[in-house]
């Protein structure tokens, strides 16, 4: 899936003054991550290991913590039969894209401003035949042009290409900076709020390092996964996360859908749930915004097959040698890395697509809630270690009374029927 696949803000065409205020309005933008090869991702600019499994991206340094971009549109010149107030909404829909062009450089050369000047072409389809830029940066000019090339525009009338002029305006976005967008819509005098700290954009690394609660792995639904699977295409979603000042999840902006509407809402209500540490700027809590990408690619026994029977994991009975944890704990604990553990299966099971039974695991979970001592007994000695490595990673709450308890919990690995 190229391209960014953006929530619709309108459906009905505005006027041209409700489309300056729209085109002016100054949104944090998010810094998206790259694809991930292989597997299910989450990260920032990186590229994990390939094979259908679980990938983690490599982070990008550290960025000035000040660094935001505000991107204006310009007055768009068209020749052609299609309406320039939809050609205007098709763009405010790619605007985070377009912004992230600007911020990823922005982040290199904090000074860096000035006029992009984008012309691109729409075909009888509604298609972007070409698109080119020119203005700020090569690496800019690109990356918009790049952007543009995938907004499908309704068919024009009659028939025929049309042929677009679009300015854009990239500013830092920082106070008394002279408002204004190119093309002539004049705009007020830009000055920061009083009383309001705005967020700072921070790279994932920098937050996750305060992460308290919240699994990091979000599964799409049975439904979507067999979905995928016969699509064959990854479903890659991008989104926006802002903390409060507290490190609870304050807003969730949906910068890349996945295509799957299902997948999206589950991302972003397991998102809600995750809480950090508060963010420090010289000894003062303060707001932060960052991006989260999420990669899922379909096992290789889906996509290979064919088949609506994805593998199955169904976890067995859980026995504790004592109470002082509650069983119910275990199992919502252990339920978070089940993605993981069908990963486990799943890669095996691409090779042998016969492979099932049932494997045995019994671990201690120590006074502070960590995980010793783990044994797996099972049919696959590949599935059985990487079993060992998912099991090992848990933590759990501390045991009452600071006592050790030692766990049994079975897990049936089958086709689903």
């Amino acid at each position: 899936i190229e391209g960014a696949i953006m929530i619709d803000r309108s459906t009905v065409a505005p006027s041209d003054k409700s489309d300056q205020k729209d085109e002016q309005d100054d949104v944090y933008g998010g810094l998206l991550g790259e694809e991930v090869n292989g597997g299910w991702g989450y990260g920032i600019s990186g590229v994990g290991p390939g094979g259908g499994g679980t990938g983690w991206g490599t982070i990008s340094p550290p960025p000035p913590p000040s660094t935001v971009g505000k991107v204006s549109l310009g007055k768009v010149k068209a020749t052609g039969r299609l309406d320039k107030a939809i050609i205007r909404r098709y763009m405010r829909r790619r605007l985070p894209r377009i912004r992230f062009c600007y911020e990823k450089e922005l982040l290199k050369r904090s000074k860096l401003r000035g006029t992009v000047k984008l012309r691109f072409t729409i075909g009888p389809t509604g298609k972007v035949l070409a698109a080119n830029a020119r203005g700020v940066l090569p690496a800019v000019s690109r990356c918009v042009a790049k952007a543009v090339r995938t907004i499908q525009f309704p068919r024009p009338n009659g028939g025929g290409k049309v042929v677009v002029n679009y300015p854009f305006l990239f500013l830092p976005a920082s106070g008394n900076v002279q408002g204004g967008v190119v093309g002539g819509i004049v705009g007020p005098v830009g000055v920061a709020a009083p009383n309001s700290t705005p967020p700072k954009i921070v790279p994932q690394q920098a937050i996750e390092s305060k992460r308290i609660s919240g699994d990091k792995q979000i599964h799409p639904p049975t439904d979507v996964i067999t979905k995928i699977a016969h699509s064959q295409k990854r479903a890659i979603t991008v989104v926006k996360m802002c903390l409060d000042k507290s490190g609870n999840v304050n807003t969730l902006s949906m910068l890349k859908s996945s295509g799957y509407p299902s997948y999206d809402t589950k991302i972003k209500s397991e998102m809600r749930r995750w809480k950090y540490r508060p963010f420090l700027v010289n000894g003062n809590t303060v707001p932060v915004c960052t991006s989260v990408t999420f990669i899922y690619v379909p096992s290789p026994v889906l996509t290979q097959t064919h088949t609506a029977r994805p593998p199955r994991v169904r976890p067995g009975t859980v026995s504790t040698s004592t109470s002082a944890l509650s069983k119910e704990v275990i199992r919502r604990v252990a339920r978070q890395v089940m993605p993981k553990i069908r990963h486990c299966y799943e890669r095996e099971f691409a090779k042998q697509p016969k492979l099932q039974g049932r494997v045995e695991t019994k671990y201690t979970i120590g006074p502070d809630g960590s995980v010793r001592d783990v044994k797996v007994a099972g049919f696959h000695p590949k599935t059985s270690g990487c079993l060992k490595k998912v099991l090992s990673g848990l933590h759990f709450p501390r045991p009452k009374g600071g006592a050790s308890v030692i766990v049994s919990y079975p897990y049936f690995f089958t086709q689903t029927p």
